[in-house]
């Protein structure tokens, strides 16, 4: 199961980081307007 996480977290924190920028362009884009 370790290898198994080792294996997916990078990805995940990948994923997140995304997520996190999308969400932030979001609501600057919505601040500016």
């Amino acid at each position: 199961m370790e290898w198994f996480m080792m294996m997916i977290a990078p990805e995940l924190v990948v994923a997140g980081a995304v997520l996190f920028l999308f969400l932030y362009a979001w609501k600057y884009k919505d601040r500016v307007d």
